[in-house]
Parts: structure tokens; sequence; C-alpha cells
């Protein structure tokens, strides 16, 4: 992998941009797979899917600008596609390029293997790990979506210690303000998170580990602001998905959403767990297992 991704660095703009690319594991052979990041623009979400993953398996994360550097996110989802498809044609010049997204790294995913088949590429592999198509079909889907995992998060840190604990329903109804907040604003950042958490309580000092969360918080909204610009369009590669099996949900509606989009069956499987959970222990070592045999088959 190195000779794909280290070597060819010398082809990209010198720019920042360059930094996107997170070596996850680079003693494999062969072509990589690229993760792409999800809301909050961290690849580490994949680091216990690589363990498990063979070790002929070359990862590249594809990870937030935010995080390589720059100041401000990209405007649109368009040109962040854009630039992701550039920096993953020029890392792997040669050969079928493979691709795995979880939660909004799945709707990118979609979308980069697009952009790649522009430049006659070809896409052997797709995977999407819990992106439901329906979290962006109008502005209600979203800010519902948005409120679960926001919540989510905030009972995680509240587990953690780092904010203080209050019921589930007040944590709710503090998350619906900040949503309607923060929701469709491009300039929305962490301090507004710490000054929302202190004047509710949450949080009584400006910890590093306290801004280190809200610094995700606020890059999380970012990209959820983003998402609802997607607009899905039809691609010619077939499309795995690996769903939770929490909250239940609708799962004919839920595969019929992406079935508009491609003429392969979508291949599914429902995994144990919620939304992070799957991608931890010991799901997460089936889960690696299955995405590894889907990808010696495509």
């Amino acid at each position: 992998m190195n000779h794909l991704c280290v070597a060819d660095k010398e082809t990209l703009p010198k720019t920042k941009a360059t930094s996107h690319l997170v070596p996850l594991r680079s003693s494999g052979s062969g072509a990589p797979l690229f993760c792409l990041h999800p809301s909050g623009g961290d690849v580490g979400v994949y680091r216990k899917l690589v363990r498990n993953l063979p070790k002929t398996i070359s990862v590249v994360g594809i990870q937030s600008r935010l995080l390589a550097g720059d100041a401000r996110e990209f405007d649109s989802i368009d040109t962040m596609v854009e630039v992701y498809a550039k920096l993953i044609d020029q890392c792997q010049p040669e050969g079928p390029i493979r691709l795995l997204g979880f939660s909004f790294g799945g709707f990118l995913a979609t979308a980069v293997s697009n952009q790649l088949m522009k430049y006659r590429r070809d896409v052997s592999f797709i995977g999407l790990i819990d992106s439901d198509l329906r979290w962006i079909n109008d502005e209600a889907s979203t800010k519902k979506e948005l409120e679960l995992r926001l919540t989510q998060l905030s009972l995680q840190f509240q587990k953690l210690g780092v904010f203080q604990s209050y019921s589930i329903e007040k944590t709710q109804e503090d998350v619906r303000g900040m949503i309607a907040m923060s929701f469709g604003s491009q300039d929305f950042d962490f301090e507004q998170w710490l000054e929302f958490l202190q004047v509710r309580g949450y949080i009584s000092q400006e910890s590093p580990q306290t801004q280190l969360l809200c610094r995700f918080a606020a890059r999380f909204i970012t990209h959820c602001n983003l998402l609802t610009q997607f607009n899905a369009s039809a691609f010619a590669t077939p499309l795995n998905i690996w769903w939770p099996t929490e909250p239940a949900t609708d799962e004919q509606a839920r595969r019929e959403a992406w079935e508009a989009y491609t003429p392969y069956p979508i291949v599914e499987r429902a995994l144990s767990g919620g939304h992070y959970s799957i991608m931890r222990m010991p799901t997460v070592a089936a889960l690696a297992k299955d995405v590894y045999m889907r990808m010696k088959v495509a």
C-alpha cells in the first residue's frame, strides 16, 4: 500500500488536503480499502474493524479537512466528494477501488463512487454501515435522526463523567434546543457548544477533555448540516449494507430507499446492537469478517 499512497502524494496538490489520508494499516498488499469518515470527521471509529480484518488488507482512512489542519469545512458536500474522489484516484492510480463508509461516511462512499466513475475508474466494492437514506428525506427526518445521535452522545459523555448527569427527558429537551439553534448554520463552532452546555449546567469548567468533546460535537453538527445537501443518484456497483438491530425499524422501507438507485440486488445483514455499538467488540469482529468475505467476491 505504501507504494500506492506515499510515493503518489508527490502528485497531489501542495495543500493541507494531503493529510486527509490516514493510513490505518500500511502493511497489507494490493489495493487498499478506503474508509470515509462519519459525522465528526475522525476515522478512529474504523480501528477495531481494521484490527479484525486479515493483515493482508491495506486500509486508508479519509478524514475531515477540519482534522487535517483547515479552519473551515467544505462549503458543500459536492466539493467534499470531488476532493475525496481526486485523492483516492491519485492515491490508487490503477485497479478496482474499494470503498467503505460508516453512517455519514456511507453517503460519501456512494457519491465518491459516482465521481470516480466519471474518471473512468472501476469501483468494485461499496460497503455502507448503517447509512439509512430515509434520514435525509426531509428536514423533519434529519432533525429527528440528529436528535437521536446527539442524545446518545450526551448520555455517553455523562457516563464518562465529562457532563453532569440529567434525566433522559431533560437531555432530549436540551438537545432539541441545540439543534434549533444550530441546524442549517455552517458557522456553528465549539465555543457555542461550550456556552450552551455551561448555561444549562452540564459542565462547570473548560477542561481539555470537555473542549475535545465539544469540538467533536461541533464537527458532528457541521457534517449533519452538509448531509441535508445530499442527493442520491444511480450507481453501477452492487451495494453491501450492514444494519444494526436497534432501534427496530421498517426493514423493507429502509432497503427500498437504496434499491431505487442501483440495478443490482442489495446484499444486507443485520448486526446485533445499536448505531455505535456495532463498531465495537464483539459485534465489529463479525462485521469485519463479513466485509472481508464480500470484498473477496466483489
